[in-house]
């Protein structure tokens, strides 16, 4: 057994398995349950009254054998520019989406599936979804080239309990225009499971646009005019919550859905200009490794001479959210690459 967070508050609950699955019972009247069946993933919530549960709902996700999610086009591993990191080259994260609302570039959003980017609310809480868009498959902002796509937003969905002041729940969901066509320049990252305490204390990696049309951005990466048209990634530590509260990062801001990377003491890595960057974590598995996103930063993050770690939301305890919020049939989410029934990593 393990404790495991799951649900928009963050309840706390206990997992183990059945004899299909796994199962989670939660501190709470409707607790969640996952079943695994071959070629789909079944989402339940059951009432638990008097010791006997009644089904409440069942989300059935289908998984398709004909694409995987989180494989990158170069390894963490060969070298890293936030506020102090390196560019990210070519197409590496072929999830990396670009933001932007009135022509402006927003922030940094990821492709979860074919018609779905996860972002920050904070980026287009006040935006129209017909001002809204999305670029895809792009290795610098300032030029178009082959591989770069441009996506109208059809609709756009906030976390419904999304706090501006505190930050919490500062998810959204862009719904795009049209179907994605994937290929090596443009598919989908993992979602991360629901137990995500296995990276508190591993190195991920984040990523972002950073909102390189901006001053600020360029002045605190020391970066050139051609430069800031890239975007930007540094491998950093995932703090564990103790971490997160000891450490110099705003006690307002670290809400129960918070994480937080970097190193207390040095130098904070993200800008205000770097929300919705992406924090993920590398699975290095054979024979196929692959990324899982962990959050997406906060626009409460302070650089320059700030030091400390960057808040990020934490996607986990939002997936039902998610799900029920992007799947269908005509939106699956591609398999974690050697994981036959799940995009997750569990």
């Amino acid at each position: 057994m393990f404790r495991c967070e799951v649900g928009g508050g963050g309840a706390s609950c206990f997992c183990g398995k059945r004899e299909v699955g796994v199962y989670l019972t939660c501190k709470r009247e409707s607790p969640v349950v996952l079943t695994f069946q071959e070629d789909l993933m079944l989402l339940e919530e059951e009432e638990i009254s008097d010791g006997k549960a009644r089904k409440l709902s069942r989300t059935g996700i289908a998984l398709p054998r004909s694409c995987e999610c989180g494989i990158p086009n170069r390894s963490p591993y060969s070298d890293a520019r936030l506020n102090g990191g390196q560019r990210v080259l070519g197409l590496e994260f072929p999830w990396l989406a670009a933001v932007y609302a009135n022509d402006s570039l927003v922030g940094t959003g990821a492709l979860i599936n074919n018609r779905y980017i996860l972002t920050s609310a904070s980026t287009i809480a006040n935006a129209p979804a017909n001002s809204v868009r999305v670029t895809l498959g792009a290795s610098n902002l300032c030029t178009t080239g082959g591989t770069t796509t441009n996506y109208g937003v059809d609709s756009i969905q906030i976390y419904p309990n999304y706090d501006s002041t505190t930050q919490s729940g500062d998810l959204a969901l862009l719904r795009l225009s049209s179907a994605v066509n994937f290929n090596r320049y443009v598919r989908p990252i993992c979602l991360p499971p629901y137990q995500n305490s296995r990276y508190f204390g591993n190195v991920g990696y984040v990523a972002t646009w950073g909102g390189n049309s901006t001053e600020e951005a360029a002045a605190a990466n020391n970066a050139t005019a051609s430069e800031v048209c890239l975007a930007s990634k540094v491998p950093v530590p995932i703090l564990n919550p103790r971490e997160c509260f000891s450490a110099n990062v705003s006690r307002e801001l670290l809400t129960r859905d918070k994480g937080c990377v970097g190193g207390p003491g040095t130098q904070s890595i993200a800008c205000p200009s770097d929300v919705g960057g992406l924090v993920q974590y590398y699975v290095p598995v054979v024979p196929t490794s692959y990324y899982v996103l962990v959050g997406l930063l906060i626009p409460g993050n302070q650089c320059g001479d700030t030091t400390g770690p960057s808040l990020f939301t934490r996607v986990a305890p939002y997936l039902l959210w998610i799900v029920r919020n992007s799947y269908s049939p005509q939106t699956p989410y591609c398999r974690a690459p050697g994981n036959p029934l799940i995009p997750f990593a569990i």
